[in-house]
């Protein structure tokens, strides 16, 4: 059993068929951490479907809870937030997504992502590997 720490851009892919949604769907077998931010991101998420017209209002609430239930461990922000934000500093990239580099350098584990951004990160000691590498 591999262990990611993930992102909400493929927790999205779970409920939402999208390109490469089987491959975010295998990571489910494996162990998953997440900042607890994840769920917020996800909420994003489903609230963007739902305005593009692609989910009901009640699939979105229904989706919510689904990604609630999830197979993925949350890390609370607090742990994270002060990592993040040098990291942030440092790559001068947007600090939700240095979340997840905090937790990556917290757990040891690679990020797995869909983001294409977030993807092309380099940073020292964190492996981010994008979505369409994953088998």
């Amino acid at each position: 059993m591999n262990a990611w720490v993930i992102d909400a851009s493929v927790a999205g892919k779970w409920l939402l068929p999208e390109e490469r949604s089987d491959r975010a769907l295998r990571l489910r077998m494996d162990r998953l951490v997440a900042p607890s931010f994840f769920d917020v991101e996800c909420g994003a998420i489903l609230w963007k479907a739902f305005r593009r017209g692609a989910i009901s209002d009640s699939e979105a609430r229904e989706y919510q809870l689904v990604l609630r239930s999830a197979p993925v461990e949350r890390m609370p922000e607090e742990s994270l937030l002060a990592a993040a934000l040098c990291a942030a500093i440092e790559l001068r990239h947007p600090i939700y997504d240095c979340l997840y580099i905090a937790a990556a350098e917290a757990t040891g584990f690679p990020i797995v992502t869909a983001d294409a951004r977030l993807a092309r990160v380099k940073r020292s000691g964190v492996t981010i590997v994008p979505l369409d590498d994953v088998r």
